[in-house]
């Protein structure tokens, strides 16, 4: 994705601004690259490894997962491949070390963030069993129940295929990637999305977590975040209009009827 630097310059500036440890950005993507030509993967202040999760390294643990390497970089990578590439980067990155790391998603990627806890704490083939302690995660606007047009955005790719609502893929991570944790150690999870962003909405809710915020909008306000709303928005102002918030039933599945509850737990 050409410019992924400008598209996600706004969230890595304010959470690098904020967290006091190590700041890392992903790629899985080929040609994610800056307008010089370089890319966008930052591994921080690690240099033996890479943050591209292409790297011949992550590969070399991955070609019996997933249809293996076809497709690599494209949107037609199976995303259990891409979940396994994410697994063994973190192995080699924390797991290894015995570190802790906090990981955040936004959109496809909470999704990918997901299945990887999940195919490493069921211990699935070719994934490692120690990634590290994941202590928190965090995914912005993600079809954790999938969405019916998914392949609408992508030309009918297979990730498009694998996001629709009732594939099989969402369907084994509803039964069974519920804020999956891994390696001994409890992962705590929050789910943030919008009732404007047109693509998911409340839907990404739907699942269990313990820290779910929905933001809305209000008469009073032109502004309501869509699908990449929040990423962008790097006002310290706390004036967003929070629909519903929930931190006090931890893990709970998202109720149907949050539309009539009047409280906020936030």
């Amino acid at each position: 994705m050409p410019g992924c630097d400008t598209y996600w310059s706004d969230a890595r500036s304010f959470l690098s601004s904020r967290w006091q440890g190590d700041f890392r950005q992903l790629t899985y993507y080929a040609n994610e690259i800056k307008p010089n030509g370089s890319g966008c993967a930052d591994n921080g202040n690690e240099h033996t490894y890479s943050a591209n999760l292409q790297t011949q390294t992550y590969r070399n643990q991955c070609g019996n997962v997933g249809g293996g390497n076809s497709n690599a970089g494209t949107n037609n990578e199976n995303m259990d491949h891409i979940s396994c590439l994410l697994a063994w980067y973190l192995y080699y990155n924390f797991g290894q070390h015995g570190w802790a790391e906090t990981l955040v998603g936004h959109s496809m990627g909470g999704l990918i963030v997901r299945r990887t806890l999940q195919l490493v704490r069921d211990h699935a083939a070719g994934f490692p069993t120690n990634i590290g302690n994941v202590t928190d995660a965090i995914i912005f606007n993600t079809p954790n129940i999938g969405e019916a047009l998914a392949t609408w955005g992508c030309a009918g790719c297979y990730q498009g295929h694998q996001m629709t609502t009732n594939s099989a893929f969402i369907n084994d991570m509803i039964t069974h990637g519920q804020a999956p944790s891994v390696s001994g150690y409890t992962t705590d999870w929050t789910v943030v999305t919008s009732s404007c962003d047109l693509l998911v909405a409340d839907d990404p809710l739907y699942t269990a977590a313990n820290h779910k915020v929905l933001y809305g909008s209000s008469y009073s306000q032109d502004f309501c975040y869509g699908h990449g709303g929040a990423i962008h928005d790097t006002s310290t102002i706390e004036d967003a209009i929070v629909q519903y918030c929930d931190t006090l039933n931890p893990l709970r599945t998202y109720p149907k009827t949050y539309k009539e509850e009047t409280r906020s737990h936030c």
